[in-house]
């Protein structure tokens, strides 16, 4: 019998207040266009920074980052010595001044 693998071994058990957050990350990574697999590891991956405290971010969590993939905030000039067409990686964790979470 195969059983499914756990996505964090080393993890407790999420509470509910973090699976529905992994739950929407899950599916806000999928609506920008990730695949269910790569939202999955990512969220995944997120619930562990959050555990951790660490203050970096994804720009596809972003509320800046625009349907085309270019960052609005870019566009209007808040991120000093990028280009207004800028077009951000989406999943490198990085720290960023103009970050806003995409609100449900």
């Amino acid at each position: 019998m195969n059983a499914l693998p756990a996505l964090n071994a080393h993890r407790l058990i999420l509470s509910d207040k973090q699976m529905t957050r992994m739950v929407y990350r899950i599916a806000l990574f999928q609506r920008r266009g990730w695949t269910p697999q790569h939202s999955e590891h990512w969220a995944d991956r997120l619930a562990d920074r959050d555990m951790d405290r660490d203050e970096r971010r994804l720009c596809i969590e972003c509320a800046n980052l625009q349907r085309s993939g270019i960052c609005f905030a870019a566009t209007q000039g808040k991120i000093p010595g990028v280009a207004k067409n800028w077009t951000p990686v989406q999943d490198i964790l990085q720290r960023c001044t103009t970050f806003k979470f995409q609100i449900p």
